[in-house]
């Protein structure tokens, strides 16, 4: 596809119906992804690899360049000074700079998958089942020339990809942050002790509504008629099926992890209640050869019990979904 830079800016032109982005996130090839930046940046940069400090560099893809792009070391466990995971801000230092319609990419080192593959068929799999989850291909980096590994190249969970799924990106979005164990119990009225943590605004910072997760945590726990009044809240079918596509992937580290909820995100769309839940991060998946399909669902200690799963398979429809769908995966 043929591409125009005018002012930072990558303005696509489609090729056969086929958009830049596309060939951007085609899998059938290994791409490879350029960053240029000054070496001492790089090497602080590894040096303080706990820290998220963000440095200039130069993006390239093929013969696209966005010159001043931000990129940053990101991970919980697998931060690496060897092999950083990047993150990687095209509007960081310049406003409003895009490339190919996308504000922000990740790239996965994926340092506990020596497959190099968890990711990308975790994803397939979300989206052959019908639920939005971000694109990944294999690409291979080079800082300042020199070959720094095979990475996953990953569609960042922003406003680009709400546009792209739900052809709006005007609601409210949360990525939940695991900062302690948690499960969905009450932890009061009060909304500060849900957003910003675990639940982190991603869009509309300074005004997330987070009366909206009070809510939904309170229907949760106290709601006399789950079945009937959580769908206001949470579509329970979909929830339910999601789930399964999760327990098939025998990820521990999940909604239903085995330290409390991880790699999730929440998005409520403009003029309803209702949120969607938005899979992330499934570099542990394929990981225990015998995973229960009740794994952290049945026979769970009290105080690890997941409120909202516990509640949705005490409901037999529900239940019977959950084990149609884990067929069908």
């Amino acid at each position: 596809a043929a591409r125009l830079v005018v002012s930072g800016q990558m303005k696509p032109t489609p090729l056969l119906g086929i958009s830049a982005t596309d060939v951007f996130f085609d899998g059938t090839v290994v791409h490879d992804i350029r960053l240029d930046l000054n070496a001492a940046d790089w090497q602080t940069l590894k040096a303080n690899f706990r820290e998220d400090t963000y440095y200039p560099a130069d993006f390239r893809w093929r013969d696209q360049v966005v010159r001043g792009a931000g990129i940053r070391s990101r991970g919980l466990g697998t931060r690496s000074p060897v092999k950083p995971g990047l993150r990687v801000d095209f509007n960081r230092f310049v406003d409003g700079q895009e490339f190919l319609g996308l504000k922000s990419v990740v790239l996965k080192n994926n340092v506990t998958d020596a497959s190099n593959m968890r990711e990308r068929i975790s994803m397939l799999l979300f989206r052959r089942m019908g639920f939005p989850a971000s694109r990944e291909v294999t690409a291979r980096l080079f800082v300042n020339n020199d070959f720094a590994g095979v990475y996953t190249l990953v569609e960042s969970v922003d406003k680009a990809f709400l546009k792209r799924v739900f052809s709006e990106n005007d609601g409210y979005l949360f990525s939940f942050e695991w900062a302690f164990p948690y499960y969905f119990t009450d932890r009061g009225s009060d909304p500060s002790v849900y957003v910003p943590s675990p639940f982190q605004p991603e869009t509309h910072e300074d005004d997330p509504k987070p009366e909206a997760i009070v809510d939904l945590v309170q229907t949760i726990n106290h709601s006399p008629n789950f079945a009937a009044e959580m769908p206001t809240f949470l579509d329970l079918r979909k929830f339910i099926r999601q789930i399964a596509v999760e327990t098939c992937l025998a990820d521990h580290d999940d909604f239903l992890g085995d330290f409390g909820m991880a790699n999730f995100f929440l998005y409520r769309p403009p003029d309803t209640k209702q949120f969607v839940m938005l899979p992330w991060d499934k570099s542990e998946a394929f990981t225990h050869p015998q995973f229960s399909i009740w794994q952290n669902i049945k026979f769970v200690p009290g105080e690890r019990a997941n409120q909202l799963m516990g509640r949705a398979i005490a409901v037999p429809e529900l239940n019977t979904l959950y084990l149609d769908t884990l067929l069908e995966c």
